[in-house]
């Protein structure tokens, strides 16, 4: 199970954005989680008082697991791919060239 490390912390993401981090098929959110070992939840409804714009994500592991998590998900919502994001925070030097 993920989420174990007893923290949570809420992050603030564009409404139009839930999808890129959850996916096609759920696939990036089940990548982020993987990899960040942090459980990922995202409300599908919104408080009576939250922005309508913004749905917040709710992030539960350990301090550094969510500060990854956190990262991740940034770069996820800037295009990038999660399992690309997460080799880039491990320090992996991705290049992407193609060999003539």
């Amino acid at each position: 199970a993920y989420g174990l490390g007893g923290e949570t912390e809420e992050m603030d993401v564009d409404d139009r954005d839930i999808g890129r981090i959850v996916g096609r098929g759920g696939c990036n959110i089940r990548d982020l989680q993987e990899g960040t070992k942090c459980k990922i939840i995202t409300p599908n409804k919104r408080g009576d008082n939250d922005d309508p714009s913004l749905r917040k994500v709710i992030i539960q592991g350990t301090k550094e697991q969510i500060a990854r998590c956190k990262e991740a998900i940034n770069g996820v919502l800037m295009g990038e791919e999660p399992k690309d994001v997460l080799a880039q925070l491990d320090g992996a030097v991705l290049i992407k060239t193609i060999e003539p």
